[in-house]
């Protein structure tokens, strides 16, 4: 959270608060102070709520607001109500001005007086620097997935290939430091040649033996005490809090879910804001933000840093 005070005047335009704020940020300010839109005339002298009689001029801000109320804006979106005291979450992106909400078309500010303080409150989304990849790329999508060629449809990477997607770019994430990264169709190649998909009747064939991705990075390991299913003690409010802790300290996890064409569909979450999560889709693409309540997460995947070279 971050924290700064504002003095805004009403004989200019808008103040620049110098604060750059970015979609899912949740924004909080508190202002007090009085001031008046024309100091010429009775009754025109307010708090930060503005004057509640004068409502309707065409000549402010935000028509709907009163005359002299404090109003914000972010970047190039609409003007809004801030008044004394305002909280909501970004839906854009850019720097957060202030201003009385008054002269917006006449530019009318020099019979202005008087100012208000702002303190502004940011909240912010964590966000990892996760390199993106999406399983149907041109570059290989069209590979075909583990030692599947023998299928006549939905053999590649693009069919198959959604849990080696989200493997690469934890993958990536971690050797990024290290000036070593893989993507889909290298990784793909790595694990057929060291036996990292499954083959056996048990659990199945062209599932991905994670250990095996943690060991060909040589920067993270497969960390098995956190990588659940959800199941009986194992709950929703637990894995979220896995996955909080871990996105806490720098971890992405990559996410088990219902599929839509196969039975489990695989994405990195990469973030998180104060009502959801930020992630990867190898499907749907990058940086998709998702409200908690709209993800059915059935268990996670989670690698953690280790020193590198790590031995294998």
């Amino acid at each position: 959270m971050s924290e700064i005070t504002v003095v805004v005047t009403g004989r200019v335009p808008h103040i620049d608060t110098g604060v750059d704020i970015s979609e899912g940020d949740t924004l909080k300010i508190t202002a007090s102070g009085s001031w008046c839109y024309a100091s010429w005339l009775s009754g025109s002298c307010s708090g930060p709520e503005g004057v509640a009689t004068a409502i309707g001029s065409r000549d402010v801000y935000v028509k709907d607001a009163p005359q002299g109320a404090l109003v914000g804006r972010i970047g190039t979106g609409s003007w809004f109500f801030v008044g004394s005291s305002y909280e909501g979450k970004a839906t854009t992106s850019g720097r957060l001005l202030l201003a009385c909400n008054d002269n917006a078309v006449s530019g009318g500010y020099g019979d202005n007086t008087g100012s208000v303080a702002a303190v502004v409150n940011v909240k912010r989304c964590k966000k990892l620097d996760v390199p993106q990849y999406v399983q149907a790329d041109s570059k290989w999508g069209d590979d075909v997935y583990d030692h599947l060629g023998w299928m006549l449809v939905y053999n590649k990477i693009r069919h198959k290939g959604c849990a080696l997607t989200a493997s690469a770019m934890v993958s990536s994430y971690f050797t990024k430091p290290y000036n070593f990264q893989t993507d889909p169709s290298k990784l793909n190649l790595d694990l057929k040649e060291n036996s990292g998909y499954t083959r056996d009747p048990i659990r199945g064939f062209g599932n991905i033996k994670w250990f095996v991705v943690a060991c060909l990075s040589k920067a993270m390991e497969f960390d098995y005490l956190n990588s659940v299913d959800k199941k009986g003690i194992i709950t929703d409010q637990k894995i979220r809090e896995i996955i909080e802790n871990k996105i806490d300290n720098n971890i992405p996890v990559i996410i088990k879910a219902p599929g839509v064409i196969a039975k489990y569909h695989y994405y990195v979450i990469k973030g998180k804001c104060s009502d959801g999560w930020i992630v990867h889709d190898p499907l749907l693409g990058p940086d998709r933000k998702k409200k908690f309540e709209e993800i059915d997460i059935l268990g996670t995947r989670i690698f953690n840093p280790v020193p590198y070279p790590a031995p294998c």
